[in-house]
């Protein structure tokens, strides 16, 4: 490759760089305004004015303006800078996935075991963090739950709806549906990383960082695999399902009174404990059954992990350095990782 050519891949990869993060970016300014400095306003009108507002009624507040005002923005924001352009429609999303009912049961198993795993194992380096700085890398709902902070509110209709029904299918269809796109030019497993790691970032928490990296990329390869955002939504779905379940049971245990007396403890708590074990039987054999699912598919399916180069031939390590080399990139990243470290404190 000459060094014209070599100039012109650079571009070209930045520009797609920077068209994938400039909705990200959006979508912080658009939180920090609205949900830090307009919210705040809001709720202290409406309790000068002797309406009650709740945490319930925050907590809608906040999913609201999310979801039905910040993400529609950052959509409309992707179209007017690229979508267009790149005739990136989410109708396409929308198609009878290309796999088999089988297929897409298989590698949902598949993902979750992964996910569950890489959610236990990266709670042992936060812990370690936690331990020796003394700063929150991780709390003690992370360690159970993986991610679900609408679970700890009682009111489960202001749960279930933002956490396991528009989470699953506008976050899919920016992340998947535009995003993975967009980048797919830059080869499928690059897509597929990238996109992900972006949606990891995007959580804004290092305890669900890596979490939610392994979502992204899992939901990524259905998408990529099927050709149609529904199996995505499918795992997102329960991904979040379970978080949501989980909580909500142990939400009910009085884990003080099991520490201080564990007999009276467990008798006074014995039917969420009991439904604690059964929830968790049932997620465990999921994920033993993803394993072997996976296991067999390395063995007998190695096409099942063969992924096209796309339009660029350079490696991936010179594609990565261009790629987060992209200013717009560099200030989103710089934007999402300040609100990770404040957290921190």
């Amino acid at each position: 490759m000459n060094e014209n050519q070599n100039n012109y891949s650079n571009k070209k990869i930045r520009a797609i760089s920077n068209t994938s993060s400039f909705p990200i970016l959006v979508h912080y300014v658009l939180y920090v305004v609205l949900l830090e400095f307009v919210r705040p306003q809001i709720l202290s009108l409406m309790r000068k004015s002797g309406i009650i507002t709740t945490e319930n009624f925050d907590l809608f507040l906040q999913y609201f303006t999310i979801y039905l005002i910040i993400f529609p923005v950052t959509m409309l924001v992707f179209y007017i800078t690229r979508g267009r352009n790149n005739k990136i429609k989410l109708k396409q999303c929308f198609h009878k996935p290309e796999k088999s009912i089988r297929w897409i049961t298989k590698w949902i198993m598949i993902a979750f075991a992964v996910i569950m795993i890489v959610s236990a194992v990266s709670v042992i380096p936060l812990n370690i963090l936690k331990q020796v700085t003394g700063l929150n890398f991780i709390s003690s709902d992370d360690v159970f739950f993986g991610s679900s902070p609408v679970a700890t509110v009682p009111n489960y209709v202001v749960n279930i709806v933002p956490s396991i029904i528009f989470a699953p299918i506008i976050e899919e269809l920016l992340f998947r549906g535009l995003i993975f796109n967009n980048n797919q030019k830059l080869g499928e497993l690059f897509a597929v990383v990238t996109s992900g790691v972006l949606f990891g970032i995007w959580h804004q928490q290092f305890s669900h960082a890596i979490f939610a990296s392994t979502v992204g990329m899992f939901c990524c390869y259905l998408y990529l695999k099927t050709k149609s955002i529904f199996p995505s939504m499918i795992l997102h779905f329960l991904i979040n399902g379970r978080a949501l379940i989980i909580t909500s049971i142990t939400s009910d245990i009085d884990f003080n009174l099991l520490k201080s007396n564990p007999i009276e403890g467990v008798m006074d708590n014995l039917f969420p404990i009991l439904l604690f074990l059964c929830v968790c039987l049932v997620f465990g054999i999921i994920t033993i059954t993803g394993l072997v699912f996976l296991i067999m598919e390395i063995s007998h399916h190695k096409e099942s992990f063969r992924f096209s180069k796309g339009e660029f031939e350079i490696s991936n390590v010179k594609k990565s350095l261009v790629y987060f080399s992209a200013p717009i990139t560099i200030i989103t990243y710089l934007c999402y990782l300040y609100s990770m470290i404040t957290l921190l404190f």
